[in-house]
């Protein structure tokens, strides 16, 4: 897949769940939110901490309604 580095993901996930304590949901929201693909942000979306992941997920998916909604 292109732009995906399984690896790099990974190596990242480690340093995501040592930053989550400190974290609040606006950055987890950024974050999965400028992921390039939805498999990038599916995957993002599980390096968050899971009491805020479905609030992100509800976020992100808002965030794609309005900018499809935006362009018709």
């Amino acid at each position: 897949m292109s732009g995906w580095d399984e690896k790099k993901m990974y190596e990242n996930c480690e340093k995501m769940q040592r930053l989550a304590d400190d974290a609040c949901s606006g950055e987890w929201n950024s974050f999965v939110a400028k992921g390039e693909t939805r498999e990038i942000r599916q995957a993002r979306l599980f390096q968050c901490p899971e009491w805020f992941r479905e609030d992100v997920k509800r976020h992100v998916e808002t965030v794609f309604l309005l900018k499809k909604n935006k362009d018709t």
